[in-house]
């Protein structure tokens, strides 16, 4: 018990990720089809949300960190989406990207996944590949973080019989 009380205050970071919420997607595109197509096939928890605009995009990611995010690639945006993938990489490393782009845009596949895409698709046959990979995202997204007096009580042997 003692090890665990000492990580909670000298092994953690209790700034303002502490209230994080749980994962879920966020879609940037313009048109909305992406996110229509992985609504369908998204469980009722995860929860989905959309943007149209890079900027907006990353006003989601800091209320919801570690979110899976599906970026639109278009012959216009290549360079700014490259430089929002190496970005979210960066800033926020419990998040994945994946792109989704409309076909002809395949050349760009391996320059996205080294920049840190998880994963690259020009096939709008997919949304159930997407959810799948929304779903395995938030199973391995650590939970959100507790506040330190709830993270304390948790330990404390006798807090399940105060409970009951």
């Amino acid at each position: 018990m003692k090890t665990a009380i000492r990580t909670i205050f000298w092994g953690q970071d209790l700034g303002p990720q502490a209230k994080m919420s749980k994962p879920g997607v966020i879609t940037c595109e313009r048109r909305g089809l992406w996110a229509a197509g992985m609504r369908r096939h998204l469980p009722e928890d995860i929860r989905l949300r959309e943007t149209r605009h890079l900027p907006d995009c990353l006003i989601e990611l800091q209320t919801t960190p570690q979110s899976l995010v599906a970026v639109e690639l278009t012959p216009a945006n290549v360079e700014r989406v490259l430089a929002f993938v190496v970005e979210v990489e960066r800033r926020f490393p419990l998040a994945r990207v994946i792109v989704v782009a409309e076909r002809g845009m395949e050349s760009h596949e391996w320059l996205l996944r080294e920049a840190g895409a998880m994963h690259f698709t020009t096939s709008p046959r997919e949304p159930e590949t997407l959810a799948r990979l929304a779903v395995r995202h938030a199973a391995q997204t650590p939970l959100p973080r507790t506040t330190l007096m709830k993270q304390i009580w948790d330990l404390l042997p006798w807090a399940e019989a105060a409970v009951k």
